[in-house]
Protein backbone atom coordinates (compact mmCIF):
# COMPACT_ATOMS: atom_id res chain seq x y z
CA UNK A 1 0.00 0.00 0.00
CA UNK A 2 1.09 3.15 -1.25
CA UNK A 3 0.18 6.71 1.56
CA UNK A 4 0.95 10.08 1.43
CA UNK A 5 0.65 12.26 4.50
CA UNK A 6 0.03 16.64 3.16
CA UNK A 7 0.12 19.30 5.25
CA UNK A 8 -1.70 21.12 1.61
CA UNK A 9 -1.58 24.48 2.17
CA UNK A 10 -1.38 24.65 5.52
CA UNK A 11 1.12 26.72 7.79
CA UNK A 12 4.11 25.62 9.48
CA UNK A 13 2.12 23.84 12.16
CA UNK A 14 0.93 21.42 9.79
CA UNK A 15 3.47 20.81 8.59
CA UNK A 16 4.75 19.71 11.51
CA UNK A 17 1.42 17.14 12.09
CA UNK A 18 2.75 15.71 8.98
CA UNK A 19 6.26 14.88 10.13
CA UNK A 20 4.41 13.88 13.76
CA UNK A 21 2.26 11.46 12.12
CA UNK A 22 5.03 10.13 9.90
CA UNK A 23 7.16 9.55 13.19
CA UNK A 24 4.14 7.57 15.23
CA UNK A 25 2.96 5.43 12.42
CA UNK A 26 6.67 4.58 11.76
CA UNK A 27 6.72 3.85 15.59
CA UNK A 28 3.40 1.48 15.16
CA UNK A 29 4.10 0.18 11.71
CA UNK A 30 8.20 -0.52 11.36
CA UNK A 31 8.07 -1.51 7.63
CA UNK A 32 7.38 2.29 6.48
CA UNK A 33 9.54 2.55 3.32
CA UNK A 34 9.84 6.52 2.51
CA UNK A 35 9.11 6.82 -1.39
CA UNK A 36 9.60 10.81 -1.61
CA UNK A 37 8.91 13.31 0.79
CA UNK A 38 9.29 17.14 0.58
CA UNK A 39 10.73 19.10 3.53
CA UNK A 40 8.56 21.88 5.41
CA UNK A 41 9.65 25.61 6.06
CA UNK A 42 10.79 24.90 9.63
CA UNK A 43 13.87 22.30 10.56
CA UNK A 44 11.78 18.70 11.19
CA UNK A 45 8.66 19.74 9.51
CA UNK A 46 6.77 17.40 6.20
CA UNK A 47 4.61 19.20 3.63
CA UNK A 48 4.22 15.82 2.37
CA UNK A 49 5.80 12.26 2.25
CA UNK A 50 4.73 9.03 0.36
CA UNK A 51 5.47 5.84 1.85
CA UNK A 52 4.81 2.03 1.22
CA UNK A 53 4.18 -0.72 3.68
CA UNK A 54 3.04 -4.18 3.68
CA UNK A 55 0.06 -3.39 6.38
CA UNK A 56 -3.60 -2.12 5.06
CA UNK A 57 -3.71 1.67 6.31
CA UNK A 58 -7.01 2.37 4.76
CA UNK A 59 -8.83 2.82 8.11
CA UNK A 60 -6.89 5.83 8.69
CA UNK A 61 -8.15 7.58 5.45
CA UNK A 62 -9.54 11.11 6.35
CA UNK A 63 -8.35 14.56 6.93
CA UNK A 64 -6.78 15.43 10.47
CA UNK A 65 -7.96 19.20 11.71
Amino acid sequence: MIVQISAGQGPSECQMAVAKLFAALKKEYGDLEVISETKGHEKGCLDSIRFRTAQDLSSLEGTVL
